[in-house]
């Protein structure tokens, strides 16, 4: 069963992703910049002033067990938490379209991924960035991490890339088809 947690008559700018970090922190992010934290295991939540401009929509988040978090967005923004949501900062990347989401690849490792399928990893928590080259150019709007530590990442025309090394590199597993994955479980 289902119960609602917030609703706000006076805002209908949706979510689009959330995630618990291993403080217990809940947060979601969504369209205009908007981000929302909860530390009472979701009965409230507050909005976080975050400073990024233009307000892009804020797509995928990836939140750690030692409550670092991560989140996705248009323009190539991508925000950053040490402390479970608490605080955020914004990272540059060598990019500037469209991110679609974020998966802690191991806990030094993070994978930013979307427009025309444009990834990159960070392995110091996004002070610096490596695009990875895929082969694909379709946009890629989902990712998963395996329990035996591979990563997905799935996207249009039924796009799967796979990394077997920790997020070093990615390989297509399958592309080609009408449909989009944008999400996806183990």
């Amino acid at each position: 069963s289902w119960t609602p947690v917030r609703f706000e008559a006076e805002s209908s700018d949706p979510l689009f992703a959330a995630c618990r970090t291993g403080t217990g922190a809940i947060i979601a992010a969504g369209s205009f910049g908007r981000l929302l934290r909860s530390t009472d295991d979701g009965r409230s939540f507050e909005p976080v002033t975050v400073d990024l401009p233009d307000e892009p929509h804020l797509n995928g988040i990836a939140c750690a067990a030692d409550g670092r978090a991560m989140i996705a967005g248009e323009m190539a923004q991508v925000v950053r938490s040490r402390d479970g949501g608490a605080t955020w900062d914004m990272v540059q990347l060598p990019y500037n379209g469209s991110l679609y989401g974020v998966v802690q690849a191991t806990p030094s490792r993070w994978v930013v991924f979307g427009l025309l399928g444009h990834v990159f990893r960070t392995d110091d928590f996004g002070d610096s960035w490596t695009e990875i080259e895929t082969g694909a150019e379709t946009s890629l709007f989902g990712g998963l991490k395996l329990a035996d530590g591979r990563i997905a990442l799935l996207g249009q025309g039924s796009t799967v890339l796979v990394s077997a090394d920790g997020g070093r590199s990615f390989g297509i597993e399958r592309i080609g088809g009408r449909d989009s994955l944008v999400a996806a479980v183990e």
